[in-house]
C-alpha cells in the first residue's frame, strides 16, 4: 500500500521531482565523465612514463664533450645522465603556405634502457649511418606521410632527404610546441623525429658534442641539491637552462590538465547533488506538512513512526538511484567523445574511452547518499507526531513585530498585502 501510496505522489508532484532528478543525472554525469578522463589520462601517462624512462631532469648547453658525460654521473643524486644532439631545422615545401620545422632528437642504438626512449609504434628499426628517421604520430597523419616516404630537409645550409622507417612518440614531447610562446600543438608545421646519432653527425658534420642532457635521479634525491651542482660543472659549457621534469612543458600543461579535470569532477558534481538535496528536502518537507492527516490515520492503523519514515525516505531513495543510473550512463558515453578531443592534443599511447565499474558504483553511491540525507532531515520530524497530534491540523506560528517595523518611513509604505509578506517571511525563516 505505501509503494502505491509513492508512486501516486511522485506523479502529483513530477515537475518538482522531474527537476531534482535531471539535477542529479548532471551532476553524476559530470563526475562519471571527467573522473573517467582523470583516470584514463592517469593511468596512461604513468604508464608511459615509466615503460619509456622519462627524464627527471633537462638541460640545454651550447656544446659539451661527450667523453664529459660519465664524469656528470658521478654528482650525488644522479642515476642516469644521456647527451643528444638536439636540432630544429626546416622541410623544404615550397607549395606551402607556412614554414615546417622538424626537430631532431639523437639517439643511441646501443644503450640500455635510455632515458625518453622514443616507442615504436609501427616501421623498422632505426640504422647507422643512413640518413632514417622515425617521426611522430601526429606529424606523420598530419601531413599524409606513408611509410619509406622521403622528407626533404635543409640542414648546414644543405638539401638532404631523410627516409621515414617508422612511426614513434616519446613522453617528452606529449604536448610538443615548438617554442614556449606557442598555445597550441600544430602538427600540420612542427613535429618531432628521431635519428641515430651517427646518421646526424652526416647532417651536422661540424657537430662533435652534444648540445642536450637528459638525466634520472636517485630514489630520495632533492633536484635542487643536484641542480646546484650541476649548474657549477655544465657553466663552461654554455649552459642555456636547467629545469627539472616538473617544469618541463609537455608534463607541466598535462599536470595542469589533470588538476583541472581533478578539480571539475569534483567540486561541479557536489554542487549539483547538493541543490537536488536541497529540491528534495523542501519538497518532502511540503508533502509531509500536506499529509499529516494521512500519517495520523496510518500510526493509528499500527504503522510505527520507523516505517513511516522508511516510507517517505523511498521518494528521496528512488528519485537519487534513477537519477544517479541515468548519470553514470550518460557520463560514461560522454568519455569516448571527449576522449577523441584529449587525443587531438596530447599525443599519449593508450588513451582511449573506458566504462569503469568502481566510478559507476561511486557515482550512484553518491546521488544515493545525498537523497538519503536530504530524505532524512526532511522527513525526521514524523517520528515525533503522535497519532493524535498528527490528525490535527499544525498550530499557527507565533508572531511577533518584525524588525521593519521599527523602521517606520519604510513601514508605512507598505501596503497590507507587502505586510503580511513580510511577517510570513520573518515567521517561516528557513
Amino acid at each position: 500500500m505505501l509503494f502505491r501510496k509513492m508512486i501516486r505522489d511522485i506523479k502529483e508532484n513530477k515537475g518538482a521531482y522531474l527537476a531534482c532528478m535531471v539535477i542529479i543525472t548532471m551532476g553524476l554525469l559530470i563526475f562519471t565523465a571527467f573522473s573517467t578522463m582523470v583516470e584514463t589520462l592517469q593511468t596512461s601517462q604513468q604508464s608511459f612514463y615509466k615503460g619509456q624512462n622519462f627524464a627527471d631532469g633537462f638541460a640545454q648547453v651550447q656544446a659539451i664533450p661527450r667523453d664529459e658525460i660519465k664524469k656528470l654521473e658521478d654528482i650525488s643524486g644522479i642515476k642516469e645522465l644521456q647527451g643528444r644532439l638536439v636540432k630544429d631545422v626546416m622541410v623544404y615545401a615550397p607549395g606551402s603556405q607556412e614554414n615546417i620545422y622538424l626537430r631532431l632528437v639523437s639517439v643511441e642504438k646501443d644503450t640500455q634502457n635510455p632515458i625518453n626512449e622514443p616507442l615504436l609504434k609501427i616501421g623498422s628499426p632505426l640504422e647507422d649511418n643512413v640518413l632514417n628517421i622515425w617521426v611522430d604520430n601526429k606529424f606523420f597523419e598530419a601531413n599524409d606521410y606513408d611509410l619509406n616516404d622521403e622528407i626533404e630537409i635543409i640542414a648546414s645550409g644543405r638539401k638532404r632527404k631523410l627516409s621515414i622507417a617508422g612511426v614513434a612518440s616519446s613522453p617528452e614531447f606529449i604536448y610538443a610546441l615548438r617554442t614556449v610562446a606557442d598555445m597550441f600543438p600544430s602538427p600540420e608545421t612542427f613535429g618531432i623525429a628521431f635519428m641515430p646519432l651517427k646518421s646526424m653527425e652526416k647532417l651536422f658534420p661540424d657537430e662533435k658534442a652534444y648540445n642536450d642532457l637528459v638525466f634520472t635521479l636517485k630514489p630520495g634525491a632533492d633536484f635542487e641539491n643536484v641542480k646546484t651542482e650541476l649548474e657549477i660543472k655544465l657553466k663552461p659549457y654554455g649552459l642555456v637552462s636547467l629545469i627539472s621534469r616538473d617544469d618541463q612543458i609537455s608534463h607541466l600543461l598535462l599536470s595542469e590538465e589533470l588538476k583541472g579535470l581533478v578539480s571539475m569532477s569534483k567540486a561541479m558534481p557536489i554542487m549539483f547533488l547538493s541543490i537536488a538535496a536541497v529540491i528534495l528536502y523542501i519538497t518532502l518537507k511540503r508533502l509531509i506538512e500536506q499529509q499529516r492527516g494521512q500519517i495520523g490515520i496510518l500510526k493509528a492503523e499500527g504503522y510505527t513512526s520507523k516505517e513511516i519514515l522508511f516510507h517517505y525516505m523511498s521518494y528521496a531513495v528512488s528519485i537519487g538511484f534513477v537519477g544517479g543510473i541515468m548519470g553514470v550512463a550518460s557520463g560514461g558515453v560522454l568519455s569516448y567523445p571527449l576522449t577523441s578531443i584529449y587525443q587531438v592534443f596530447f599525443n599519449l599511447p593508450g588513451l582511449e574511452g573506458r566504462f569503469s565499474p568502481f566510478l559507476i558504483i561511486s557515482g550512484i553511491i553518491l546521488a544515493l547518499s545525498f537523497s538519503l540525507l536530504a530524505g532524512f532531515q526532511g522527513s525526521r520530524k514524523i517520528l515525533a507526531l503522535e497519532p493524535a497530534e498528527a490528525m490535527r491540523p499544525p498550530a499557527p506560528v507565533q508572531g511577533k513585530r518584525v524588525l521593519l517595523e521599527n523602521i517606520r518611513i519604510i513601514w508605512k509604505k507598505l501596503n497590507v498585502q507587502q505586510m503580511m509578506a513580510v511577517r510570513n517571511m520573518s515567521r517561516n525563516k528557513g
